[in-house]
């Protein structure tokens, strides 16, 4: 029995179809994480910056984030758990290897996270991305309630 090649039914799946398999899983991994609530999370991350930056009296004000900055931040944070090493090592590689150069060779190469983000953009999101977990309609019922949502969203 032949079983016929299936074909795409939606746009969005035709697209999907032509991608390379770490673009499919990362997409599969953002649609279950987010699913619809990607883009109210990134505007609670940018009412966030924009709070901040209404609000401080310092004359450093930060940029808001676009989808993909927002992504490349997540996506950084979560590849961080895999190397054993300080932030500014991450972002660096380069001149890290100059350090090593007298020391023993790693079998692991460094990932240089700069490529994707620069450090101090990266702190920014590091900084502001709490918020996309506030829920102040329990802040009467929970005393953790500028965090109980991560943990909730990694419960789920």
């Amino acid at each position: 029995m032949v079983m016929e090649e299936s074909k795409p039914d939606s746009i969005e799946q035709q697209e999907q179809s032509h991608l390379s398999k770490d673009l499919i899983f990362a997409n599969l991994f953002v649609q279950l994480k987010f699913g619809e609530d990607l883009h109210i999370n990134i505007e609670k991350l940018n009412e966030e910056v924009r709070l901040y930056n209404n609000n401080e009296r310092t004359s450093m004000r930060y940029k808001s984030f676009l989808e993909q900055k927002f992504l490349i931040g997540l996506a950084l944070m979560i590849g961080a758990t895999g190397h054993g090493a300080k932030g500014s090592e991450l972002q660096k590689a380069s001149e890290y290897e100059e350090e090593l150069k007298d020391d023993w060779p790693s079998l692991i190469l460094q990932p240089d996270f700069g490529r994707f983000m620069l450090q101090n953009h990266f702190k920014e999101f590091c900084k502001f991305i709490p918020a996309i977990w506030v829920d102040q309609s329990i802040s009467e019922q929970d005393q953790w309630w500028q965090f109980s949502g991560a943990v909730n969203d990694l419960n789920s």
